[in-house]
């Protein structure tokens, strides 16, 4: 499933308009992110868990035996379902 198509289910099963549906699915998606930026944690009951996790500076090596120095990233690492939606699936 799509953006498109989750907004038309959406708006078919709220009763609301396709507009008005992917405000509201911008909204939801923005604030998420802007939370996971902020190295927060979304958690909805229900539905599932979001959060972000930093991964240290280390030492890699090539093909070549060279090493190399790979700087620290933030990556969603866990976007873990519900167990209850889980079970439904």
């Amino acid at each position: 499933m799509n953006k498109t198509e989750l907004v038309e289910a959406m708006a078919a099963k709220a009763g609301t308009s396709k507009k008005d549906t992917e405000a509201v699915l911008n909204a939801f998606i923005e604030t998420v992110s802007d939370e996971l930026q902020a190295k927060g944690k979304v958690q909805l009951v229900g539905f599932g868990t979001f959060e972000t996790s930093e991964r240290a500076a280390r030492t890699g090596r090539s093909r070549l035996v060279r090493l190399l120095r790979i700087r620290s990233t933030q990556r969603l690492r866990r976007a873990r379902s519900n167990t209850a939606l889980s079970l439904e699936t």
